[in-house]
């Protein structure tokens, strides 16, 4: 199943008991790395941190710490991922350059 975006993404992590939400306040200085560090050595779930000091969005990480992981985020299964992943790189998408957009 394609996701449309990373929220679809997310919400299949959380369905799969794949992510923690740290809701506290973090640092992004130390903190938020030390977190996502500590749950990868140990090949915990991808962290979604909803309230980083000084920013206004939330920050996910941890999405490839294990392989499963990384082969849900692909959409593939360990016996593909070679040939999806070369299949994309046949049908790389060229950037494009625009004059305005949502951020800079």
């Amino acid at each position: 199943m394609p996701f449309n975006d990373l929220r679809e993404f997310i919400a299949l992590l959380q369905d799969k008991k794949e992510l923690l939400r740290v809701r506290k306040p973090v640092d992004i200085k130390f903190e938020l790395s030390a977190y996502i560090r500590k749950t990868s050595d140990r090949r915990g779930p991808a962290i979604l941190f909803d309230n980083v000091k000084g920013f206004d969005f939330p920050v996910l990480g941890g999405v490839f710490a294990t392989r499963e992981r990384a082969f849900l985020a692909l959409e593939c299964i360990s016996q593909n991922y070679v040939e999806k992943f070369l299949s994309a790189l046949e049908r790389l998408v060229p950037p494009r350059l625009v004059s305005t957009g949502p951020c800079k």
